[in-house]
């Protein structure tokens, strides 16, 4: 993420690059689903270290999109209707769950569509 945050100044499209990422890898079948969130499904039956670095993980990416978010807001090219804590943890519950419905119906449209909706959302308004 710190590549993303070095190579685009506007958070909004920090943010939709992330997304971007993943519909690439997903569409490419070079990785179609997020072993963070994949092993986040199976918590209560991972060893403790393993339980810690998925958390980490989680921590790392919620902390990513609220410090994004927050810019995005400052330079209004994002628009929250929530907190800023419960903005971040929608995109990363939208993006896991679209990731799981597209691997599950073995269809890319299913996560671009999703997203794009998500995305939608936070961008401001065109006059």
């Amino acid at each position: 993420m710190k590549t993303i945050d070095d190579q685009i100044e506007n958070p909004l499209a920090r943010i939709k690059n992330y997304f971007k990422f993943w519909e690439g890898c997903i569409a490419g079948r070079t990785l179609s689903f997020c072993i963070g969130a994949l092993l986040g499904a199976e918590m209560p039956s991972l060893p403790e270290e393993v339980q810690v670095e998925v958390r980490l993980h989680f921590s790392m990416l919620t902390q990513w999109f609220e410090r994004t978010l927050k810019a995005g807001v400052k330079a209004r090219t994002i628009s929250l209707q929530g907190t800023i804590a419960a903005e971040a943890q929608m995109l990363i519950a939208v993006l896991h769950g679209a990731m799981l419905s597209a691997r599950v119906t073995s269809n890319c449209d299913v996560f671009r569509s999703l997203s794009q909706a998500e995305l939608n959302r936070i961008s401001p308004a065109k006059h």
